[in-house]
């Protein structure tokens, strides 16, 4: 074990990868829904899980060797436009473009 690290369950992973992605798009969550919370639509992230997944092993490779997902999408374009979907989704006319 290394010090200074958190010990995270594996099945769990897939919503410490949301919270990593959610901070890189916080500025398209208004301010007024506070600056603290973390907000997820569960049944909407399940469809959008693989771009999620993309976007932190892109980010942070050593986590390909944690995280098995099949058909993950290639280019980062592709990742981000589908995961500003996600948000536009779950936040309608809240969305900050």
């Amino acid at each position: 074990m290394r010090f200074n690290t958190i010990v995270i369950d594996k099945n769990k992973l897939d919503y410490y990868v949301y919270v990593d992605v959610f901070k890189r798009f916080a500025d398209k969550v208004p301010y007024y829904f506070g600056n603290c919370d973390v907000l997820i639509d569960d049944l909407l992230f399940q469809k959008y899980k693989k771009y999620f997944l993309s976007d932190a092993i892109k980010h942070h490779p050593f986590l390909a060797d944690y995280i098995t997902a099949n058909d993950l999408p290639e280019t980062q374009k592709q990742i981000e436009n589908n995961i500003s979907e996600y948000f536009y989704n779950m936040l309608g006319e809240h969305y900050v473009y």
